[in-house]
């Protein structure tokens, strides 16, 4: 195995755990918010997104940037996984809020 497809097979082990990641978090939600009856505040859930980019940059980031220092990914890749860690995070935060039943009462 060359360097590089083993650079692209770590890709892809990373992305398999980047998605077990934020997976969890959404069965996570989902318990809450099925709790609550499906009532929550609007905007509720965002703080994930924080949480999420803090672990990415955290967890991943420094992986991947070693990957690429070393040159056992390319830049290309390098930041298509980034760009798929952040389309992730917003997929997986729209399905939290599709879970929720939005609060009709008047403020």
């Amino acid at each position: 195995m060359t360097k590089e497809e083993m650079g692209v097979d770590e890709l892809k082990t990373l992305k398999g755990m980047w998605k077990r990641w934020l997976h969890r978090d959404i069965i996570f939600a989902s318990e809450v918010v099925i709790k609550q009856g499906g009532q929550s505040h609007d905007g509720e859930w965002d703080f994930l997104m924080e949480e999420w980019k803090e672990n990415f940059y955290i967890w991943m980031y420094p992986y991947v940037k070693r990957l690429y220092e070393t040159e056992y990914i390319t830049e290309q890749e390098a930041g298509e996984f980034v760009s798929f860690a952040y389309t992730l995070m917003d997929t997986a935060l729209d399905a939290i809020r599709l879970l929720e039943v939005p609060d009709n009462e008047e403020s």
